[in-house]
């Protein structure tokens, strides 16, 4: 009988999504120095992978290498995975987009300066249930979470009907111009009824008032009927992904 210690381990499967090929195969030939990792081509392979060896998958996504915005994009990874880690690579982002990832269930986040000494690690850390972010970060969301926890749906019946109205086509990542194309208004009357919403409701940028309007059910009246366009545009970066997710 073999003993179980002496048991080869499952090895994990990760997907490298990288929109440049040299950054894929950069990140793909540091991911097989691991003995426990294979590297896969897509979702399906991964999502075979996870149903033969029963591994946690994960996703290794160049902050670059999106074509559309990170949320929706991390949404269908979901569905296609169970329980997938995702760790993100690219520019340094401050606390609070770093946070912003985490809201989004982004694992962990590795500066491109930093991908060839933490990559290995960062990856173990996700497989074993923890987040790879610097500590100060998670204390930060901590307290953000819990400012989100302690807000109560009926808290937004301080933001008024033209406010609503902005939340809900904000949750449809229009822009201010297309803002204010769908209400009649001027964009300066929309970055002053934005700016009042993040003073409202304690955040600091739109993207997190998205987030925060999903996350409490909140349904703008504003939103365009089903069917109209809406307008979205391509991030070209990591700072323009986050914005637009």
């Amino acid at each position: 009988m073999v003993d179980s210690r002496k048991r080869r381990r499952r090895k994990v499967g990760v997907c490298v999504v990288a929109n440049h090929p040299l950054a894929g195969r950069y990140l793909t030939g540091l991911l097989e120095r691991k003995a426990d990792v294979e590297v896969v081509t897509d979702m399906k392979d991964l999502a075979s992978h996870h149903a033969l060896q029963g591994a946690s998958p994960v996703l290794v996504i160049d902050a670059y290498a999106l074509p559309m915005p990170l949320a929706p994009y991390l949404r269908a990874a979901r569905l296609a995975l169970r329980n997938p880690r995702i760790l993100v690579t690219g520019n340094l982002l401050s606390d609070d987009e770093l946070c912003r990832l985490l809201f989004l269930g982004v694992s962990g986040f590795v500066v491109y300066d930093k991908i060839p000494d933490q990559l290995s690690a960062a990856i173990d850390t996700l497989l074993g249930g923890h987040l790879w972010v610097p500590p100060r970060v998670l204390e930060h969301y901590v307290a953000l979470s819990s400012a989100l926890g302690s807000r109560k749906r009926c808290d937004y019946g301080t933001l008024s009907p033209r406010e609503s109205e902005i939340v809900g086509l904000l949750q449809r990542r229009l822009c201010n111009k297309e803002i204010g194309s769908a209400l009649g208004i001027g964009e300066r009357t929309v970055r002053f009824h934005l700016q009042n919403v993040f003073d409202k409701l304690g955040v600091r940028d739109r993207g997190s008032v998205a987030e925060l309007a999903r996350s409490t059910g909140l349904v703008g009246p504003g939103r365009p009927e089903p069917g109209r366009p809406t307008g979205e545009r391509q991030p070209t970066g990591s700072r323009n992904l986050l914005a637009a997710a």
